[in-house]
């Protein structure tokens, strides 16, 4: 894969794999568990999100090391899962015969999945804990981007004659949903044609629908601040009765799922900067642009919607289908029928953007199992079209039977919290004990910045530490206990 785009063109990508389907249920998650439930977990999600997007980039740049290592020859074992944990950093896992230089982990120009660098660096069972992580996390996030563009189309566009949405009927069989399914498949035949071609050649769609992203959101924030000063309602002439919980403790288990899901993204990280230019200078850039972009638009999109909206919908966009600008049905301009189109219709295009990225990902990483980073045939573009196509017809099932955003969002963003506060640490920590050789993407001693919350004490942002370990060790145990913990407060708020 050529390295020759700009700095700007990873991070169009990045943002358009993080701000999908998930900003959808952020008003609906905020204003349930309270708005300041959701910034404490927005501030931890931040946290976690810098910590493992760092930690991504010291085992990529490893496992590059690793391979140039076993193609010249050298026999590299692999890390025990019991050793990943142990300070004991003396063992030598490089067996060669003759003298071997330092190494210095670089990423270069080779693309490695997330599964590859599990199975280059960690004994074989842990790879296998992988795929399970990701069919779970992937496949819902997946169904969740048809129902997003297949409802937010029969809101508004009368294909068969009439408009409706889907979430205001209780019956399974109804004809909201044949207009849904009329939806989805025009959708699954875009994404069917899209699958023929690889990430780098979408790169005009990727940033025109950049831009698309951000001007929905600035609406959202214009015409929710317009609301909250003028008290009045979005979508009627009476007054704005919104009164948001501050903190509902019930419901951390949604919102914090939720979150995990809209902004946990690392191992989407080499799918979208393998073909960045100059990665020792580009690569962290795009990381903290788009780690600070995400955080402020969720926070600034959670809370405004709290304080504008009495009922937020589980699709945020639905609060704008019949938006009036406070005057009555009746009455309305016609400037406020061209924003009821372009915030319902925009996400349904940017999902566009966010499904490719999401779902080549997942079937990259699921085809790794087959051929590895050594096959031709992982190269072969017919297999990555049978791979990507098995993804979108799978997907497309679970959306053909269910539709509830908020639901699907959840379970995607529990083993979505695996895989970045996981799966990756250990990667980062087994990768480390093999090349021990310092990467220039590890935690330096330039800046410590401390922050505590109720069970993640002290965490940092770029050079907390003088080594990884500590950092990968707190995020693990972070996520594993928000994993077990908030799913227990699901069933609670659930229930």
């Amino acid at each position: 894969m050529k390295q020759t785009e700009k700095w700007y063109v990873g991070y169009f990508f990045t943002i358009n794999s993080i701000i999908g389907a998930g900003i959808l249920a952020i008003p609906w998650a905020y204003c349930t568990a309270g708005w300041a439930l959701g910034i404490t977990c927005q501030i931890v999600i931040l946290i976690l999100s810098y910590s493992a997007s760092y930690l991504m980039l010291s085992l990529w740049s490893r496992t590059h090391a690793i391979v140039d290592l076993i193609e010249s020859g050298v026999s590299v074992s692999k890390v025990q899962f019991k050793d990943i944990f142990s300070a004991d950093s003396s063992k030598n896992y490089i067996d060669s015969e003759n003298e071997i230089d330092d190494i210095k982990p670089l990423i270069e120009n080779r693309h490695f999945d997330l599964y590859e660098m599990i199975k280059l660096t960690i004994s074989p069972f842990m790879s296998k804990f992988l795929v399970i992580a990701y069919i779970f996390a992937q496949t819902p996030a997946l169904a969740g981007y048809f129902s997003v563009f297949a409802i937010s189309l029969s809101s508004n566009v009368p294909i068969l004659g009439f408009t409706c949405n889907l979430y205001d009927y209780d019956s399974f069989f109804n004809e909201c949903r044949v207009l849904y399914w009329a939806y989805m498949t025009i959708f699954a035949a875009f994404l069917i044609f899209l699958a023929f071609f690889d990430i780098t050649e979408q790169r005009w769609m990727q940033g025109t629908l950049t831009l698309f992203r951000f001007l929905v959101i600035a609406i959202f924030a214009v015409t929710t601040i317009y609301a909250i000063a003028s008290d009045s309602e979005l979508e009627d002439d009476g007054n704005n009765n919104a009164n948001p919980e501050i903190f509902n403790g019930k419901h951390i288990g949604r919102i914090f799922f939720i979150l995990c899901f809209a902004s946990l993204y690392e191992n989407i990280i080499p799918t979208t900067m393998s073909f960045v230019e100059n990665k020792s200078t580009n690569l962290p850039k795009v990381l903290n642009f788009a780690i600070l972009t995400f955080n402020g638009i969720y926070i600034l999109v959670g809370v405004l919607l709290c304080f504008a909206l009495e009922d937020p919908e589980e699709m945020a966009t639905l609060n704008w289908r019949d938006y009036s600008a406070g005057s009555s049905q009746s009455s309305r301009s016609w400037w406020t029928y061209i924003i009821a189109y372009i915030v319902v219709l925009l996400p349904a295009l940017d999902i566009l953007s966010s499904f490719p990225i999401v779902c080549w990902n997942y079937s990259d990483n699921i085809m790794s199992i087959f051929h590895g980073h050594d096959s031709d045939r992982k190269n072969d573009k017919s297999i990555r079209f049978m791979f990507r196509l098995s993804m979108i017809l799978s997907s497309f099932m679970i959306a053909f039977f269910f539709y509830e955003l908020g639901l699907i969002l959840e379970i995607s963003g529990a083993f979505v919290l695996l895989l970045s506060g996981f799966f990756i640490p250990i990667g980062a920590l087994a990768a480390q004990k093999i090349i021990k050789s310092k990467s220039e993407y590890d935690f330096k001693n330039n800046r410590l910045v401390a922050l505590t919350t109720i069970v993640f004490s002290v965490v940092m942002f770029e050079g907390a530490f003088k080594n990884n370990r500590l950092v990968a060790l707190t995020t693990i145990v972070f996520s594993v206990f928000m994993f077990v913990g908030c799913f227990i407060f699901l069933g609670f708020s659930e229930s």
